[in-house]
């Protein structure tokens, strides 16, 4: 059969929960828009029940925060099952979701079809690493960019860009939403209220959940009425989460895996690792400490690396801190004990941090980033024969 009577497919990739549902509502939209094509995924479930055809799951239990050696063997893998799936298919298509490292590495089946490769969520190249942008160039037709300031950085250095907004800030949930998931969970009574979220993936609950311990013993401490709820990102960590703290305080602390919004909407503060969760806090305007717990050679390398003063994202976003940050870190808990006890116990230092999350959050405009996306996707489609 000729590559004109087979029908087009389009790929998405993800590695990572969040790049699964960040694929999922573009994948909704470009379906309804284009019923004549095939999408396939590998991803995760929120693909799937968007219509796409899952052919393997490599973001439902975080496949980027496996090791190294294991990472790459997965990649390998997961490569040439694509280059057999796609021997006798018309790909026309291949979209990256966020996870640029390894997408970037599967972007060689797309080019062996002569089908365009696009980066959906941008590689923070602006932040460390701005070497690998003439790589990525060189596989990249288009990017779709959810950070404000990114658009004018890639078009600044040569590559076809467009902000689509951000799908954690321009997507935000419903008021009504949130008061009923809070409502449904059993959050504890006490002032002042703090949420702990040691991170997505196993290794960063194990570097930066006994440290966040330590910090919340000493808060207890401090402040006899505190109530502590720690949110895990997804069931399989509860227990690792357990595990990593003293016995007393894990039989003393509510754990919840789900329900992020309610128990913001709960909280009066936050404890957090870096992350896209520190957009998911300013878009509730809770004051928040972000940490990150590196390893000795992380910590030696990050000022040749990291090409940015400030790395949590509210903060770059603000052009200046407004949010305190060990980022990345390697120490003792008192320096960050210290901090948090000083925030916990000026009321108007915490009001000004929401007041400036606020404003971070309005630098993101009015955006429907599903919508876009599809729009920058069909622009790169051919024409549906049924039109």
């Amino acid at each position: 059969m000729s590559d004109g009577k087979r029908q087009p497919t389009v790929l998405f990739t993800a590695f990572e929960p969040s790049g699964d549902a960040h694929a999922a509502p573009v994948i909704a939209r470009l379906r309804a828009l284009r019923p004549d094509l095939e999408v396939v995924a590998w991803g995760g479930p929120k693909m799937a029940e968007a219509g796409a055809h899952l052919v393997a799951s490599t973001a439902e239990d975080g496949a980027m925060g496996l090791g190294g050696l294991s990472r790459a063997r997965m990649l390998f893998r997961e490569r040439a099952k694509m280059i057999e799936w796609f021997r006798d298919r018309r790909l026309v298509l291949h979209v990256g979701v966020d996870s640029p490292s390894a997408n970037t590495r599967l972007a060689s089946v797309s080019e062996g079809h002569d089908a365009p490769y696009v980066q959906f969520v941008a590689p923070q190249f602006w932040a460390w690493g701005p070497w690998r942008l003439r790589r990525f160039k060189r596989m990249a037709s288009q990017v779709l960019c959810v950070l404000p300031f990114e658009e004018a950085w890639f078009a600044k250095r040569g590559m076809s860009v467009r902000y689509v907004g951000h799908p954690v800030v321009n997507e935000p949930p419903k008021p009504e939403s949130i008061a009923a998931e809070r409502a449904a969970l059993e959050l504890p009574d006490g002032a002042p209220r703090m949420v702990v979220l040691p991170g997505s993936r196993r290794s960063e609950v194990v570097a930066n959940m006994p440290v966040f311990a330590r910090v919340v013993e000493g808060l207890i401490d401090s402040y006899p009425g505190l109530a502590v709820t720690v949110l895990a990102a997804k069931p399989e960590l509860v227990g690792l989460i357990r595990d990593s703290m003293p016995s007393e305080l894990a039989g003393a602390l509510p754990i919840v895996d789900h329900g992020l919004h309610g128990v913001l909407d709960w909280a009066d503060f936050a404890l957090c690792t870096s992350g896209t969760v520190s957009l998911d806090l300013a878009l509730q305007q809770v004051p928040m400490l972000g940490v990150y717990m590196v390893g000795l050679i992380s910590k030696l390398g990050s000022p040749f690396v990291l090409s940015m003063p400030d790395r949590l994202l509210p903060n770059i976003l603000a052009e200046r801190r407004i949010v305190p940050e060990f980022v990345p870190y390697r120490g003792s808990h008192e320096p960050i004990l210290q901090i948090a006890r000083e925030l916990l116990g000026d009321p108007s230092r915490l009001a000004l941090m929401s007041e400036s999350l606020k404003a971070v959050v309005d630098s993101f405009g009015t955006h429907d980033p599903a919508q876009e996306s599809v729009d920058a996707l069909l622009e790169l489609l051919p024409p549906s024969e049924d039109t």
